[in-house]
C-alpha cells in the first residue's frame, strides 16, 4: 500500500512539473500586465511616458483593463465623492481613465474585444461593444509589445 501511495505522489509531482502550458494564440496573453511605457513615434521626435498607471487582465475568455493616460500622480479631488465634484472637476478627474470588461477572442492577427462594462456608456453601446486591436508585435514570457499607429505600448507581466 505504501508502494502505491508513492508511485501516485510521484506521478502527480512529475505531471504538475510536466504539464503542458496554454496553447493557442492567446497564451501569451494569460495573466496580469503593468502599463511600463509609452511612447509617441513622430516624423522628428521620440516622447516617452513612464510611471504610469495600468492593469491589464487576461484569462481564457475574460480580459478586464484600467489604464490613467497620465504620466506621474494624478491631483486629488476634495473630500466629498463625486456628488461634491462640479463639472470641470469630474473631468479633470475622469477624463484620463480608460476603463472595460469584457470577453475577447483571436481572430486571425488581432484580438477583438466584447466590451460588456466600460467607464464612459458609449463604449458598451450597439455598435461600439466591439473593439479590434493586433496582437502585439512582440512578445515574452514578461514583456507585451504593441506598436499601433504613431504609438508603442509596453506592458510587463505582474509576479
Amino acid at each position: 500500500m505504501k508502494r502505491l501511495v508513492y508511485a501516485l505522489l510521484a506521478a502527480g509531482v512529475f505531471y504538475s512539473c510536466t504539464a503542458p502550458k496554454p496553447a493557442g494564440p492567446h497564451a501569451q496573453l494569460l495573466g496580469t500586465w503593468s502599463w511600463l511605457e509609452l511612447q509617441f513615434h513622430g516624423k522628428d521626435t521620440t516622447y516617452t511616458w513612464r510611471d504610469l498607471k495600468g492593469q491589464l487582465i487576461f484569462t481564457d475568455q475574460y480580459y478586464s483593463t484600467i489604464y490613467v493616460y497620465q504620466e506621474g500622480p494624478r491631483d486629488r479631488t476634495r473630500p466629498g465623492g463625486f456628488d461634491s465634484l462640479n463639472v470641470d472637476e469630474l473631468k479633470k478627474a475622469l477624463s484620463p481613465v480608460t476603463a472595460n470588461s469584457g470577453t475577447y477572442t483571436i481572430e486571425s492577427d488581432s484580438i477583438v474585444y466584447m466590451r460588456d462594462v466600460a467607464l464612459w456608456p458609449n463604449a458598451m453601446a450597439d455598435g461600439n461593444k466591439r473593439f479590434t486591436i493586433p496582437m502585439p508585435t512582440k512578445a515574452s514570457e514578461d514583456t507585451l509589445y504593441w506598436k499601433i499607429g504613431d504609438y508603442s505600448y509596453t506592458w510587463v507581466r505582474r509576479k
